[in-house]
C-alpha cells in the first residue's frame, strides 16, 4: 500500500472528455472524485469545500452530509491502495480524464451490480490487486447516491468493461 502522488492529466497529454457529456449524476461523481483527490494532493481544505459546495448545492445539505463522507472515505481507499499514480485534470477544467471517467465507471458498476465490469474498472483505476476496500467503500457511495436519487447510467458500465477505454459517451 503506497501513496502514490497524482499527476495533473493534462501535462502528461491524456485524452479529455468535455463536461458537457456528462449528465448531472455522474458529473457530480467525476467532480467529487478530482476534488476531494486533489485535496490530498494539494494538501488544501479548498478543493474539498469545493466538492462540498458542490454537493450541497446539488443534492441539499442533508443528503450532501452522507454523500460526503462516504465520497471521502471511499477516494481515501483509492489513495491508500492504488499502486499506480491517479491521474486528475486541473480543478476548475470542465474536461474529465481518463482516471476519473473509470472512478465514474467504477460507481455505476457498483450501483448496477455489474461486477466484472467493477473489477475491471477498479483494477484500471488503481493499477493494484487488493481491492476489496476500494469496492466495498464504493458500494456504500453508489447505495449512498442512489438513496439521494442519484442513479449512474448503466451505458457507462458499458463503456468501460475494456479497462483501456478512454471517452465517456
Amino acid at each position: 500500500m503506497t501513496d502514490q502522488s497524482i499527476k495533473p492529466a493534462g501535462a502528461l497529454g491524456m485524452t479529455s472528455v468535455s463536461s458537457q457529456l456528462l449528465r448531472p449524476p455522474e458529473k457530480l461523481v467525476a467532480v467529487g472524485f478530482r476534488c476531494w483527490l486533489s485535496g490530498y494532493q494539494r494538501g488544501a481544505i479548498q478543493s474539498w469545500e469545493t466538492c462540498w459546495s458542490y454537493y450541497r448545492r446539488e443534492l441539499g445539505a442533508e443528503a450532501a452530509r452522507k454523500a460526503v463522507t462516504d465520497l471521502a472515505s471511499w477516494v481515501n481507499m483509492v489513495r491508500l491502495h492504488a499502486l499506480r499514480d491517479i491521474e486528475l485534470m486541473p480543478p476548475q477544467c470542465p474536461s474529465f480524464c481518463r482516471d476519473e471517467c473509470l472512478a465514474v465507471s467504477l460507481i455505476a458498476a457498483s450501483q448496477h451490480d455489474a461486477c466484472p465490469a467493477l473489477q475491471a474498472c477498479a483494477y484500471a483505476l488503481m493499477g493494484a490487486d487488493d481491492i476489496e476496500p476500494v469496492l466495498k467503500t464504493a458500494a456504500d457511495f453508489a447505495r449512498t447516491l442512489e438513496g439521494a436519487n442519484v442513479r449512474l447510467g448503466r451505458d457507462l458500465v458499458a463503456a468501460r468493461d475494456a479497462p483501456a477505454a478512454s471517452s465517456v459517451h
